[in-house]
């Protein structure tokens, strides 16, 4: 089993998926057949599904600290995004193509989704204390 940080850094991570994705990209994209049920199941199950094993799990109550590791995987997306769309012209998503907006619209896009994951790892953090602290779902 994962360490309880990295299982934290993940719940951030997917939660970050699905509320983006339900937020920026949803209205951008409308898929039909089986890319629908896809899109479905991994956009909105897969965050949810894993929330629940998250809450499931041992909960040793987390430092603070965990929230600069959860920011691990965003600032490290954020740099391989960047330097590819710098060599090929390929962003993934429009509010991380400094080709459509202006240098303060990629700060702010940047910003608002790095507060994303400060706000949900912190929100996250307190749960795994609370649990801990009433010893609900053991300890890892």
């Amino acid at each position: 089993m994962a360490s309880p940080t990295a299982r934290h850094a993940i719940l951030c991570a997917i939660a970050i998926v699905g509320l983006t994705y339900s937020i920026a990209l949803r209205s951008v994209w409308n898929p039909t057949d089986w890319q629908k049920l896809a899109d479905f199941v991994l956009h909105d199950i897969s965050p949810l599904l894993y929330a629940a094993a998250w809450l499931s799990a041992p909960h040793p109550g987390l430092r603070w600290r965990a929230l600069a590791t959860a920011l691990v995987l965003p600032v490290t997306y954020l740099a391989y995004t960047m330097a590819r769309g710098a060599l090929d012209g390929w962003h993934a998503y429009w509010f991380l193509d400094p080709r459509r907006l202006s240098a303060g619209e990629m700060a702010v896009s940047i910003a608002l989704l790095l507060t994303a994951f400060i706000v949900v790892g912190a929100i996250a953090v307190a749960i795994d204390r609370a649990l801990a602290k009433r010893g609900m779902f053991g300890k890892s």
